[in-house]
C-alpha cells in the first residue's frame, strides 16, 4: 500500500524549504443550492512531505522538481483518535 503521492504543477512555483506540513486542500461544493457554488466544504486530502532544492544550493527551491505528498486519508482513523 502506497502512502505517498507526487504531483507537480510545472509553472515556476514550487513548495519549499518549511512548507513540510501544508495542505493540499480539495474543495467539494455543496449540492444543498445549484446556484450558489461557493458553498461547500473544503478537505485537506494530502500534506506536504518533502519539497526538493536546487542541486548547487540547499536555500533555493527547485520549481522543475517534484514535490512529494503523504495521503491524509490513510491516516484518518490515527487523526480521529487524537483529535477528539
Amino acid at each position: 500500500m502506497s502512502i505517498t503521492l507526487s504531483l507537480s504543477i510545472k509553472q515556476g512555483t514550487s513548495e519549499c524549504k518549511g512548507d513540510s506540513g501544508g495542505g493540499y486542500v480539495v474543495f467539494i461544493p455543496s449540492n444543498d443550492n445549484e446556484e450558489n457554488k461557493t458553498s461547500g466544504v473544503w478537505f485537506i486530502r494530502r500534506i506536504i512531505s518533502l519539497a526538493f532544492s536546487k542541486e548547487n544550493d540547499y536555500n533555493v527551491c527547485d520549481p522543475n522538481e517534484y514535490v512529494i505528498f503523504t495521503d491524509v486519508v490513510k491516516y484518518a482513523y490515527w487523526i480521529k483518535t487524537y483529535i477528539k
